[in-house]
């Protein structure tokens, strides 16, 4: 139980694991009950905006999903920050195998 209640301080204040990449941040900061909590904890009030749906397809039922509604997703790794290596639509760009870096 020690080690789930440094975990849990680490999420919400110096995100060390996260930092560290011990835990891909993209895993623990696109849950639905993170942002919230987060607006209630500094700002003592509840959040103006819902939150953008996050899939990840690690999960089997996010992957159908995705699978079922890529032309109408944005994709990315789950290990970037930001823009990086975003897809955007069924496919990536003519000549490229990959995901398009934007910046």
């Amino acid at each position: 139980m020690t080690a789930l209640n440094l975990f849990i301080a680490d999420v919400y204040q110096d995100q060390k694991c996260l930092k560290d990449k011990v835990i891909p941040a993209e895993l623990v900061l696109s849950r639905k009950e993170y942002m919230p909590a987060i607006i209630k904890y500094y700002l003592d009030q509840e959040p103006l905006l819902g939150q953008v749906p996050t899939y990840v397809g690690l999960r089997k039922d996010d992957f159908a999903y995705m699978r079922d509604h890529l032309a109408t997703l944005v994709v990315k790794t789950t290990g970037d920050s930001g823009g990086y290596n975003m897809l955007m639509g069924p496919s990536p760009p003519a000549g490229r195998s990959t995901p398009t870096p934007s910046r």
